[in-house]
């Protein structure tokens, strides 16, 4: 678990450096999660941002969904870790 845990905070540290000036909530998780599902909510500084399109390119690790709220700040992601993916 700890091994997923890394994996996903380095993913998600990954994606808000390529997602210039983005910042990516929650900022921290816990071991021992109970499910592997989680969403995350990704804030851009400009307007329009929600129309950005969001990756994640590492096995094990897949995007279930995204959607982009009103104010064109946001985008939640909803990520999913597979039992699989190794620490990266």
């Amino acid at each position: 678990m700890k091994k997923i845990l890394f994996l996903f905070v380095f993913t998600c540290l990954q994606l808000a450096l390529f997602a210039q000036d983005a910042k990516v909530y929650p900022t921290n998780w816990w071991v021992g999660m109970k499910h592997n599902k989680v969403q995350l909510l990704i804030k851009g500084e400009y307007d329009g941002f929600s129309k950005e399109q969001v990756r994640i390119k590492y096995p094990g690790v897949t995007i279930t969904g995204t959607h982009a709220l009103e104010n064109g700040k946001y985008i939640s992601v909803d990520v999913t870790i597979a039992a699989i993916a190794k620490a990266g």
